[in-house]
């Protein structure tokens, strides 16, 4: 029997996603398709061996077509504005040592010459999701279950935790599920989806409280399917990003209805931190991977007793004899939507940690650096429950 499910979407930050003309913003199936695989992963310690079947898989033993059919309702608005066009400037304050913005901080690159013209899909903007399940599972009653868990796990976690498009992990392209349901039109009605009812959605939630009630409650129910002790037992599945022991998350009790005065008390919240600590780790030669290596690789760093002339940072490939370009922040920053109002929601995933997982080294050579003496981004998530991700 065909299955669909419609989900509804509203973009909280602005939206950067682009086609083949980057410049121009775009609502994307295959992006979002993408992001859906990302958060399938996240959850599910086994999802090697359910991925391919769900989402498709080019080569190997399972390859095929995906099971999922996506489609997007509401397409980008015709006319898009651009990073500046928010008015960043703003939120610029003096510091201590430079000015600091923390808007624009996490907006890098979209001000700088060149991208400036990018545009993005406003906040506000609602869209839907048609996910079509032609073929559920091989048939049986529990295959078809494990695989509507599989895609409404992604969709939700999507929803709560995730973001699209550029910079996503830094506060932008944010999206809120606001509901979901059968697609009615669909043959058959779209099928049962008895999973649904077993997820809260805190866009439904009319305060903080409520909406971490319904995210513990989403969340117990996805360990439940999932249970996240299969990320200890199986090896070498874990690098990426997922919900295992060391997941952890803060919803700040303060929001305000302008996302961009919300995302700029988050980026200087970060920014002080980092500008705050010892710039050049003190004592660190050029042996020993700098702390803040932990936010993210590509890193450009400066150490004290090597010279003025600064160097890149960037993860090691043991494999392949040479460096990988980037490995991607375990640390998301996103807006939650709670009664009218936006609050601050601080993700760390649990995963690989930039810079130690694999081991960092400079662009160009080959010699691994030892570990940093400390995490610079747990030690930031650590300082939140003090104020620390307020802003000043």
């Amino acid at each position: 029997m065909v299955q669909a499910l419609r989900a509804d979407f509203q973009v909280v930050t602005p939206l950067f996603l682009g086609g083949a003309d980057q410049a121009r913003a775009e609502l994307r199936a295959p992006a979002l398709k993408g992001l859906l695989r990302f958060w399938y992963r996240a959850a599910d310690p086994l999802f090697l061996d359910g991925e391919a079947a769900l989402f498709g898989a080019a080569a190997g033993d399972q390859s095929g077509q995906s099971a999922v059919l996506l489609h997007v309702e509401g397409k980008a608005p015709a006319n898009c504005p651009a990073f500046d066009d928010f008015d960043p400037r703003r939120f610029t304050v003096r510091g201590a040592r430079q000015p600091l913005n923390g808007l624009t901080y996490l907006g890098y690159p979209f001000q700088t010459r060149g991208r400036d013209a990018r545009t993005a899909i406003p906040p506000g903007h609602a869209f839907a999701l048609r996910c079509l399940l032609p073929r559920a599972g091989d048939g049986t009653a529990e295959s078809d279950r494990d695989t509507r868990r599989a895609l409404v796990a992604a969709v939700w976690l999507l929803g709560h935790f995730g973001a699209a498009g550029s910079r996503a992990r830094r506060g932008f392209g944010g999206l809120a599920l606001t509901g979901w349901r059968p697609a009615a039109d669909a043959p058959g009605g779209g099928g049962p989806w008895p999973e649904l009812e077993a997820l809260p959605l805190a866009a439904s939630a009319a305060t903080v409280s409520e909406a971490e009630q319904a995210l513990r409650g989403g969340l117990s129910v996805l360990r439940d399917w999932f249970p996240p002790d299969g990320w200890r037992q199986v090896h070498g599945r874990s690098e990426h990003p997922h919900l295992g022991p060391a997941f952890r998350y803060r919803l700040e009790p303060e929001g305000h209805q302008d996302w961009a005065r919300v995302l700029a008390g988050m980026g200087s919240a970060l920014q002080r931190f980092r500008v705050d600590m010892a710039p050049d780790d003190p004592g660190n030669t050029g042996e020993v991977t700098p702390a803040r290596a932990s936010f993210g690789l590509p890193l450009t760093f400066r150490y004290r007793g090597g010279g003025t002339r600064p160097i890149t940072i960037v993860p090691l490939n043991d494999r392949s004899k040479g460096t990988y370009e980037r490995h991607g922040s375990l640390l998301f920053l996103r807006l939650l939507p709670v009664g009218g109002r936006l609050h601050p929601l601080y993700v760390r995933m649990d995963g690989a940690v930039p810079g130690e997982q694999p081991p960092a080294a400079v662009r160009g050579q080959m010699r691994p650096l030892k570990p940093a003496r400390t995490n610079a981004m747990d030690a930031f998530f650590d300082s939140l429950a003090s104020g620390g991700g307020r802003g000043r």
